[in-house]
């Protein structure tokens, strides 16, 4: 079973979840100014490793990748891999090796931290990476509070939410060198 989350419920759940996400970032309390988001399909009938990047949804960044110390849209890629792979969070692939042994990810040094969240029952997983660890699940969640809000929504009125949002826009930032991208899939 596939997930109902489209191109455009994701987009517009990042938009509702960006104002915290930027809250937080421009508060100091996170120890940088760099996020990676990425939302994929669960897809729990996929056998093979090779078929996750066709399960990504989307993808949204927040910062100047170039001021990026580490490759955060990796590593959140990463950490959606090994959910999509176990069907569980990444704070529980690491928590449990023996369960999950990343080497069935094809590779054992995967750089690996918590940040992904699986939400079943709209068979979707939110991961996260550029800030504190307990930080990115936290926007992972954020953001998959929003897709299942959405999915809740009536269907009828999703346009006008995606018009109220615009998504056609970056959100503004209240610090200096913001850069929002969108990467779709596909």
């Amino acid at each position: 079973m596939s997930s109902r989350v489209t191109t455009e419920i994701a987009a517009a759940a990042v938009a509702l979840a960006t104002p915290s996400i930027q809250r937080l970032v421009a508060s100091g309390v996170a120890k940088r100014y760099a996020l990676h988001v990425v939302i994929a399909d669960l897809n729990p009938d996929a056998e093979y490793l090779d078929q996750f990047h066709t399960s990504i949804i989307y993808e949204y960044v927040f910062g100047d990748i170039r001021d990026w110390e580490f490759d955060y849209r990796g590593i959140a890629r990463n950490k959606a891999l090994a959910s999509w792979h176990f069907g569980v969070s990444s704070r529980t692939v690491l928590s449990s090796p023996d369960l999950y042994p990343l080497s069935e990810l094809g590779n054992a040094d995967l750089e690996l931290y918590p940040g992904s969240i699986v939400f079943s029952d709209e068979q979707i997983i939110v991961s996260s990476s550029g800030i504190q660890d307990y930080f990115d699940e936290a926007c992972s969640r954020i953001v998959g509070a929003f897709c299942k809000a959405l999915l809740q929504h009536p269907e009828s009125d999703l346009p006008r939410v995606f018009e109220c949002l615009d998504l056609t826009t970056a959100p503004s930032s209240p610090f200096s060198g913001y850069q929002a991208r969108n990467f779709v899939s596909g």
